[in-house]
C-alpha cells in the first residue's frame, strides 16, 4: 500500500493557544520600534509566522528585509517560550478528537503523521509540548522553511517521502486545516483537504472554499476513514 502523508496544521486543527501568539509576536514588535496596534488588521488564522512579522513590519513603516523578520522572529519565539513557562501554558488547549484519532492513525502501518504549519518550527514544538502531541509527529513544514503555505506545505510532502526513501509521487498527500489558507495551500500542491470547523470559520465557508470534506470537529467518526 502507497504510503499516505497526513499533513496537519497545529493552530485551531490540533490545538488552541489562546492569545500567546498575538501577544508574544507583540512584544517582538514592540521591541523593534512597532506599535502594539500594528497588528489589529492583521488576521493570523492560516498566515505563515514569517509572513505575519513582514505584514506587521511592512504595517508599522519599518523595514522588512530577511534579516530583520528572522531576528524578530527569534524574539518572538523566546517571549513565547518564556511565555509557556510562566503561566501561558495554562491558555493551551486540545481540539476534540485529536489524540484518539493519532493514535488510531499512527497504528496503521502506511500512515506518516507529519505538520503544514505557518508556525517557525521551534515555536511549533513548543505549543506541542505544551500539550503533549510533539512524539506524534516525526516530519514537517513550517514557517520557517518559506513565507508561502503552498510552499510549506511542499516540503512537508518532500521530507515525508524522503523518510520513506520514496520520490513523492509514490505517496499519497492529504492535509489537514482549519482555515481557507489551508485549502489553498492544498490546492496548490493538489492535495485533498479535511477542513475542521474549531478555528472559527463556519463549515460553510469551509466548503464554498473548496475543501475536499469538511467536519465539525476531529470527533466526527467519517475522519478516520477519510485519512486512512
Amino acid at each position: 500500500m502507497r504510503p499516505r502523508l497526513l499533513l496537519f496544521d497545529i493552530d485551531g486543527t490540533l490545538m488552541h493557544a489562546g492569545d500567546i501568539g498575538r501577544q508574544t509576536f507583540i512584544a517582538a514588535l514592540v521591541s523593534h520600534g512597532a506599535t502594539p496596534k500594528v497588528v489589529d488588521n492583521i488576521r493570523f488564522a492560516g498566515m505563515t509566522d514569517r509572513g505575519i512579522m513582514r505584514a506587521a513590519l511592512t504595517g508599522s513603516g519599518l523595514p522588512a528585509d530577511e534579516i530583520t523578520v528572522t531576528r524578530l522572529l527569534e524574539r518572538y519565539v523566546d517571549n513565547l517560550e518564556a511565555s509557556l513557562k510562566n503561566g501561558g501554558a495554562m491558555q493551551c488547549s486540545l481540539c476534540p478528537g485529536v489524540v484518539p484519532l493519532l493514535e488510531l492513525l499512527a497504528g496503521l502501518p502506511h500512515i506518516r503523521l507529519g505538520l503544514g504549519t505557518g508556525n517557525v518550527e521551534w515555536g511549533a514544538w513548543l505549543k506541542l509540548k505544551v500539550v503533549q502531541l510533539h512524539r506524534h509527529f516525526a516530519f514537517g513544514g513550517f514557517g520557517s522553511d518559506h513565507e508561502d503555505r503552498g510552499e510549506v506545505l511542499r516540503v512537508a510532502a518532500q521530507r515525508g517521502a524522503q523518510a520513506e526513501r520514496l520520490p513523492l509521487s509514490s505517496c499519497d498527500v492529504v492535509v489537514i486545516g482549519d482555515t481557507p489558507r489551508d485549502i489553498a495551500a492544498a490546492k496548490a500542491i493538489n492535495a485533498p483537504c479535511l477542513a475542521v470547523a474549531t478555528g472559527g470559520f463556519h463549515r460553510g465557508t469551509l466548503y464554498a472554499e473548496g475543501a475536499t470534506w469538511v467536519v465539525e470537529d476531529l470527533r466526527d467518526p467519517r475522519v478516520a476513514r477519510l485519512l486512512s
